[in-house]
């Protein structure tokens, strides 16, 4: 007789830790379209943003998958046609992973991609890729395709939807960290008195959708949407652990943080975070919900919508189980059932309360403190990219804005704006257009900031110093170019902004083949 988990901790404190396999499904599928629609635009700037012909720094290229205590496939060389092809993989995975079509298989290999297109270039990345990232490596010790999936029209999956496993942990925790410590580090009074922390956002032009624009011309309301974002980013992670009336607290919990993230994906263009929390929050709605739900439709629907349904269901079962699949089962050595599942359960449970513990960590120190991992645990942190900060808008929204400008020069003096049609004259008459896309504005604003990126700036101007010299910019070849930040500067109280320039780099260069030089 086998020994479960679950027999072992029969406490009632347990309910906590449940999952329901049918949200876990509907987390599968809203976050594999999210992942499906992620690759789609990577590969959109895949040579600038993942080659060595673009803005990478050329050391990375080693030619080995492992370096600096993590990997990455594109590691082995800087061509077009490998960082292309790891995306097109990225995106075959992430179709699967949403069908649930060998998912276990789609889930490794997903993480596998993720992390080494993270490694590449980290100053594209912002939070929602850090928890796509985060939400993949958990997810491995999940059953995610065990309900509405290729993969349960092959296998014989029990009939109980309630799920109970140590590997729940991770999941839970997980999203619990993000609400609880972005709640921490927003401790600033803009976020905790003034309550004018979306008003600044939004005053940022480069990120505000025109929802954003009603929004931020109602004038109490960027205050009351502060007062309320700040104070569900509190509750939510108490409501997620509670352990008592855990069906309603959830419920709850789910409720706002659709209604936080709905609210921020369409007032802020923040990349795919918005959608991310929104389906890691599918995987946390009870099983009474989805009962209620299902039973309610059934009786609402009428007999022949009814069959209706069924006919499609059962077409889409037919054209699905007749897929390739390769259907493994792994037969155990003959020993003792109960001392097998006993010995994986205690192996299982050290290994996530060690990664959680390290993780907790982790976090504890992006509020100041500075408790030391040990340089083994640092390392596997690393390796497994389980390194995370949730500083979004922390301690408060960044005052500057603007407007990126690259202008080059040919030999006879003539200035071509090269970075949009930018001018250093005019501002762009829509600067939420304007970056190319969310990755091109994390990239450039990443290149405004003075210090910890300076060095970069010349790695941008190198790649259309490359660009001109070989005739794919509507220019001659160019021999000095120019990196300016049009800083627009939000002031309290509706204000007008303050313009600065500030001429951040320049180089010179002399053909494709030559190094720029500052």
């Amino acid at each position: 007789m086998k020994i479960k988990f679950s027999q072992i901790l029969k406490h009632p404190l347990r309910e906590f830790l449940v999952l329901d396999l049918r949200a876990l499904a509907l987390f599968r599928i809203a976050f594999g379209l999210v992942l499906v629609i992620d690759f789609l635009d990577r590969l959109k700037d895949v040579v600038i943003f993942y080659t060595s012909d673009g803005v990478v720094y050329p050391s990375l290229f080693t030619g080995n998958i492992f370096g600096n205590n993590t990997f990455s496939l594109n590691f082995l060389s800087g061509s077009p046609a490998l960082a292309t092809a790891i995306l097109v993989a990225g995106l075959v995975f992430a179709v699967a992973f949403t069908m649930g079509y060998m998912s276990r298989i789609a889930n490794i290999a997903l993480w596998i991609i993720v992390v080494s297109l993270h490694n590449i270039n980290v100053m594209i990345l912002q939070g929602g890729d850090d928890y796509m990232r985060l939400l993949l490596f958990w997810s491995m010790f999940l059953p995610l395709a065990r309900r509405i999936s290729v993969d349960a029209l092959h296998h014989k999956y029990e009939g109980i939807n309630r799920y109970f496993s140590i590997g729940n942990l991770g999941l839970i925790f997980q999203i619990a960290f993000l609400y609880f410590f972005t709640a921490m580090l927003k401790d600033s009074p803009i976020w905790t008195t003034d309550y004018t922390a979306v008003y600044y956002a939004l005053s940022l032009d480069p990120f505000r959708t025109p929802i954003g624009e009603i929004i931020l011309s109602i004038k109490w309301l960027p205050t009351l949407l502060t007062f309320v974002a700040i104070n569900i980013e509190r509750t939510v992670p108490f409501l997620i652990l509670l352990p008592f009336y855990n069906q309603f607290t959830r419920f709850l919990a789910v409720l706002m943080i659709f209604g936080l993230h709905f609210g921020i994906g369409t007032a802020m263009d923040v990349g795919p975070f918005s959608w991310v929390c929104m389906a890691a929050a599918l995987s946390l709605i009870h099983t009474n919900w989805i009962d209620f739900a299902l039973n309610l439709a059934k009786k609402r629907a009428k007999p022949v919508h009814k069959a209706r349904v069924s006919s499609i269901l059962n077409k889409v079962s037919s054209f699905l189980k007749k897929l390739p699949y390769l259907k493994i089962t792994l037969k155990s050595r003959i020993q003792k059932p109960k001392l097998k599942a006993f010995v994986g359960i205690v192996v299982g449970s050290l290994v996530m309360f060690s990664l959680l513990s390290m993780v907790l960590i982790t976090n504890i120190n992006t509020l100041g403190f500075t408790y030391k991992l040990g340089e083994f645990p640092s390392k596997i942190v690393r390796f497994f990219r389980l390194d995370q900060s949730w500083r979004m808008f922390s301690p408060y929204p960044t005052f500057e804005g603007g407007w990126t400008v690259i202008t080059g020069y040919d030999l006879e003096g003539n200035e071509y704006n090269l970075y949009q049609g930018n001018s250093r004259e005019i501002q762009p008459d829509n600067l939420y257009n304007n970056p190319k896309n969310e990755r091109w504005r994390k990239y450039t604003m990443n290149l405004w900031a003075q210090g910890r990126y300076e060095s970069d700036r010349i790695y941008l101007l190198g790649y259309y110093c490359r660009q001109s010299w070989r005739g794919n910019l509507d220019s001659p070849p160019l021999v000095k170019l120019r990196f300016y930040h049009e800083l627009l500067l939000s002031q309290p109280n509706y204000e007008d902004k303050t313009h600065t320039e500030r001429m951040l780099t320049e180089i010179e260069c002399s053909s494709e083949d030559n190094s720029v030089s500052m």
